[in-house]
């Protein structure tokens, strides 16, 4: 069974990627925060392999840099929520 994506996280995604053609841009890392937690508050978000897959389609030059991000940024907020990150705690 597949994991379905909520439609605003990949809208916002599609956005900030189709808007900023730099994604080193302190701009573009602005709202990619803003992703970041939007995404940390919704359910059905994007794990590490469906993010990476539409970064590579769109030919995003520092693909690692952003992954990493995500995944440190929804861990972070984990944490910041008092909720557990390894074991059968919060997953990414």
């Amino acid at each position: 069974m597949t994991l379905q994506i909520d439609h605003r996280l990949d809208a916002e995604l599609n956005l900030i990627l189709d808007k900023h053609t730099d994604t080193t841009s302190s701009l573009f890392w602005e709202e990619y925060y803003d992703f970041i937690v939007m995404s940390y508050n919704i359910k059905n978000r994007h794990g590490m392999s469906s993010l990476s897959k539409i970064l590579k389609e769109k030919m995003v030059v520092n693909q690692k840099q952003l992954l990493l991000a995500y995944g440190h940024g929804l861990f972070i907020l984990a944490r910041f929520n008092g909720e557990k990150i390894y074991g059968d705690g919060f997953c990414v």
